[in-house]
């Protein structure tokens, strides 16, 4: 005896529709907004390591003005650079 299961009342699709339109769009915005952000900390961690790298060239540069003692702490500097 097989007992048949009691039909399920027609719904509207409107809701399920809506509801996922929504989320779609909510998901978009929300990548959108964390690659801009992402790439604008990698746009300034550029500038960071940009000026170090201009600052240890300067102080490369400098280096032969100093006397023979202080070069191997600013070398161990540029290195950590």
């Amino acid at each position: 005896h097989h007992r048949h299961l009691p039909r399920l009342p027609m719904l509207s699709a409107f809701p399920h529709t809506t509801t996922g339109t929504f989320l779609a769009l909510l998901i978009t915005f929300r990548t959108d907004v964390g690659y801009k952000r992402f790439w604008e900390a990698r746009k300034i961690w550029g500038t960071v390591h940009k000026r170090s790298r201009s600052l240890a060239r300067l102080l490369t540069a400098a280096l032969p003005s100093l006397p023979p003692a202080h070069h191997a702490n600013t070398n161990h500097t540029l290195q950590t650079l």
